[in-house]
C-alpha cells in the first residue's frame, strides 16, 4: 500500500500520541526545489528475495519503533 508523507505524518502523531502535523505553504523561494511526487516500493526486494513480503504495516511499524525508543531513549538524548 502506498502512503502520502501527509498520511505518514499523521499516523506517526497518533502512535506516538504528541504533538501535531500542520500544513504550510511550500515557500515560494524553494518552488524551483520540488521534485514532485516520489515512490518508494519493496519491488527489487521482492524479486531478490522471492520468498520475502513484508509482515507489519506502517501503524504496527511505528508502534514498534515507538516501543523500541520509548526503552532507550536516555540512551540517545545525553
Amino acid at each position: 500500500r502506498h502512503h502520502s508523507v501527509r498520511e505518514i505524518a499523521e499516523c506517526t502523531v497518533r502512535c506516538i500520541g504528541a504533538g501535531e502535523v500542520v500544513l504550510v505553504d511550500w515557500p515560494e523561494s524553494r518552488r524551483t526545489l520540488e521534485v514532485g511526487d516520489a515512490i518508494f516500493t519493496n519491488s527489487k526486494l521482492k524479486a531478490t528475495l522471492a520468498d520475502w513480503k513484508p509482515r507489519t504495516d506502517l501503524r504496527m511499524g511505528l508502534e514498534a519503533t515507538r516501543d523500541y525508543y520509548q526503552s532507550c531513549l536516555g540512551e540517545y538524548l545525553r
